[in-house]
């Protein structure tokens, strides 16, 4: 009569608390732990599992969690990269595409972070960061709309269009001049070369 169980016990994904998904990276140190139990309860008394064996899978185990805990690591300084690099655009004009692939430009008003990929907010529209074509100084942007005919409407209501006479910085914001009035960035809806 023999003192050995004829069959082992099966454990299951449910059994390990794990889904059906990527398999053994799936797997926790608690499920290679339940795992251990089960092989030393059902193993041969006549060749029990080595001191050496046991500290083998032991470390087997922290090596894996080791090597999870870093992969994971890496990839949070992954998306702080992508962030630290959206955020430098804020206040920026920012020129992209939106997820459509429709062209876009304008200030960067928001960075941050979704499904793991970083992105600018330009005019109320994300921009993924691998999208993003151009970025530019204000100033400098403002600069270049001198000379050049300019339509947009202020925040007051004004509609404005006429050559930009020069580029200034009020209160940290940066405008066109445009006879009289005054338009951010935010505000210039067109730039185009005048007609002579």
């Amino acid at each position: 009569m023999s003192l050995l169980p004829t069959t082992a016990p099966s454990l299951t994904g449910a059994d390990l608390g794990t889904s059906s998904g990527d398999g053994f990276a799936d797997l926790t140190s608690e499920d290679f732990l339940q795992l251990l139990i089960v092989q030393l309860q059902n193993q041969d008394p006549s060749e029990p599992l080595s001191n050496d064996q046991l500290m083998s899978q032991i470390s087997e185990i922290r090596n894996i969690e080791a090597s999870t805990s870093l992969e994971q690591t890496l990839e949070r300084l992954a998306d702080s990269d992508g962030l630290t690099t959206a955020a430098s655009y804020l206040g920026k004009v920012v020129a992209g595409a939106d997820s459509a692939g429709n062209s876009i430009a304008g200030i960067a008003d928001r960075a941050f972070v979704a499904d793991g990929q970083p992105f600018v907010e330009v005019l109320g529209v994300a921009v993924k960061l691998d999208d993003v074509l151009e970025v530019a100084d204000p100033l400098t942007v403002a600069e270049s709309y001198v000379g050049n005919l300019v339509t947009g409407t202020t925040s007051g209501g004004v509609q404005v269009n006429g050559i930009a006479e020069r580029a200034v910085v009020d209160g940290g914001v940066v405008y066109v001049e445009v006879g009289s009035q005054r338009l951010s960035l935010r505000e210039v809806e067109s730039v185009s070369t005048p007609q002579t």
